[in-house]
């Protein structure tokens, strides 16, 4: 009987053996063939060693075939590990020939290598040029088909001759750009090759891949910008169109807008300016027939850009002088031509200007500037207004939008003048305060009775503190404010913007006694006129049977209770007010005093 035992050890070191033999060289991999030149007399193959079985190497086997599907036939083993290159003269080098190693590691064999022929390096199909700013041009392409590529070279068109530009270490690459171009100033022409291990230079990419020049010009006083662009030749059948793409530049990064789409037939595009715009900003892109893939052009803006007109123009102050009249100051640009300039007011929106007269120009621009409109009904409502500069093509430049401060006021019948007013406004400006001043109608000036915050919009005077008849009283308000003003002017003013005048007749108040007692303690009868100037006064006092027995118009007399200089008798009497105050208001009173005996 067999020793079983024995048996099995033997067959676990046996397997054990054979395991570990595979195990360790599972992952030996075969040389990488960098390139193949040819000579005259031979081909000679250039690898690079990458097996990793050490002592345990046996050979690098080199199979050739005058056909890309074989049969392969062995060429020859190489034995020494650190050689790497052989120099096959069997092989015709005229003819085409194909190549894959093989590395043997104790009889283990490695997957073969990549198959080399003897050509060189197939070329990248180049598949785009597109410019991604004036100074920047991407190419994007599919790798080299050939696995001994090492890179890829650029040539670029210069002068109508085509120069290596660039070298690219990167068999795996598919983009590049150029950060050296001139895509702005005309079109940049690119051809790409590989290059293999031995620096062999393949044929290049035969289409030249010229980007897109795109050019924007316009005729004086004319809104139409015309874009002409160059043809994107490279794809040919497979242009699908142009797409006309419209730059935002107010946003970071710039907004992007497809405004048209023309077929490839056409290079040319007219776009009109809207009302509101002065210039615009655009691109063309070429669109591939996968309806995704673009060449864009370099970009151009073209347009209004009012090289005629002033570089700042601010208002600075909007002001109602006492006659009611409304000043507007203003800086300017000295530099600008001596073109019209023009005043624009509202009444409530500040979108709905209209122009209201011409300004005079001076001999010169002067750094500071100004006007009056003296046709402003500045006690019945707020203006804004806008000074704008017109040139010879009817465009204008214009200032920042103000609006006149409107004070309005009223007898609050408790000896109060209520005021209230419209905030101060003025663009790029900031009220800082606000001043209450007042002074009498019939004469004086202007005295400051109160400061408020900017917030306030309403106060109340307590004219009951005047000395003597307060009579009518006239108000302005002064916003005082600071204005910053933009470059490049970058200025900080402080300056103060005034109301409207507005004057306020007290509301008369009459009191008429309902008893008086000749000689007693209020021995006459007589109205109390309070808060006003009479201009007209009446007074008639009527007896029961209708007779008048007392009359005068002289607000200072009253009746003593004589008739004729006899004392009229105790009783009720009728009396009729008629007044009319300066400010021309009307009063009527009538009643009955009793008269006390």
């Amino acid at each position: 009987m067999p020793n079983t035992t024995l048996t099995k050890i033997l067959i676990c070191w046996l397997l054990g053996t054979v395991f570990f033999r595979i195990a360790a060289f599972a992952q030996v991999t075969p040389p990488i063939i960098n390139c193949i030149e040819i000579k005259v007399d031979g081909i000679l193959i250039y690898w690079e060693n990458t097996q990793t079985c050490g002592a345990a190497f046996d050979a690098h086997e080199i199979w050739v075939s005058n056909s890309e599907n074989g049969p392969f036939t062995k060429l020859t083993e190489i034995t020494d590990a650190m050689l790497t290159s052989y120099f096959d003269k069997t092989s015709n080098p005229d003819q085409k020939w194909y190549y894959y190693m093989i590395t043997n590691c104790n009889g283990v064999l490695s997957t073969q290598s990549a198959i080399v022929d003897t050509d060189l390096p197939q070329p990248p199909n180049l598949f785009a040029a597109s410019v991604i700013s004036d100074n920047i041009v991407t190419l994007t392409w599919q790798p080299s088909p050939s696995p001994e590529t090492k890179g890829y070279v650029v040539y670029k068109e210069v002068d109508g001759v085509l120069i290596e530009y660039a070298i690219i270490n990167d068999p795996q690459a598919v983009s590049w750009q150029d950060t050296n171009a001139e895509a702005n100033l005309h079109p940049e022409a690119y051809r790409m090759a590989a290059f293999d291990g031995c620096n062999q230079f393949g044929p290049n990419s035969g289409t030249l891949h010229k980007t897109i020049y795109l050019t924007a010009t316009t005729e004086d006083c004319d809104d139409d910008i015309t874009l002409t662009w160059t043809p994107y030749q490279a794809w040919g059948t497979d242009l699908l169109e142009y797409q006309i793409i419209k730059l935002d530049t107010t946003t970071q990064p710039p907004s992007f807008e497809k405004i048209a789409t023309v077929p490839v037939t056409q290079n040319t595009f007219v776009y009109t300016l809207a009302n509101n715009e002065t210039y615009a900003c655009f691109q063309v892109d070429a669109l591939y027939k996968d309806n995704v893939s673009e060449a864009n052009s370099n970009t151009v803006c073209a347009g209004y850009f009012s090289a005629n007109g002033p570089e700042y123009m601010y208002l600075t102050r909007i002001s109602v002088n006492e006659d009611n009249d409304v000043e507007l100051d203003w800086v300017l640009d000295t530099q600008s031509p001596n073109n019209k300039l023009q005043l624009w007011r509202a009444n409530k929106n500040p979108n709905d200007l209209v122009k209201l007269a011409q300004i005079a120009p001076p001999l010169a621009f002067t750094p500071e500037m100004s006007t009056i409109d003296d046709g402003a009904e500045t006690d019945i409502r707020s203006y804004y207004y806008q000074v704008r500069h017109i040139d010879e093509c009817g465009r204008f430049d214009t200032t920042n939008i103000g609006k006149t401060i409107w004070l309005k006021g009223k007898d609050q019948f408790n000896f109060k003048n209520g005021l209230s007013w419209t905030p101060f406004a003025l663009n790029f400006a900031q009220a800082t305060q606000y001043t209450i001043w007042r002074k009498p109608k019939d004469g004086g000036s202007f005295t400051s009775i109160a400061t408020l915050d900017p917030t306030v919009l309403e106060y109340d005077d307590d004219y009951n503190s005047i000395q003597g008849d307060p009579g009518q009283q006239c108000y302005r308000i002064e916003a005082s404010y600071t204005i910053t003003l933009p470059a490049p002017v970058n200025k900080t003013l402080t300056l103060s913007s005034f109301s409207n005048t507005v004057c306020i007749e007290p509301l008369a108040r009459v009191y008429l006694p309902n008893t008086f007692m000749p000689n007693g303690l209020n021995s006459t009868f007589k109205p109390t006129i309070l808060a006003a100037e009479v201009a007209n006064y009446t007074l008639h006092i009527v007896n029961r049977w209708g007779e008048v027995v007392f009359t005068t118009t002289d607000p200072a007399e009253g009746w003593d209770g004589r008739v004729r200089n006899t004392l009229a008798p105790q009783g009720a009497y009728a009396y009729h007010l008629t007044m009319t105050t300066e400010g021309g208001r009307n009063f009527e009173r009538q009643g009955s005093v009793l008269l006390i005996r």
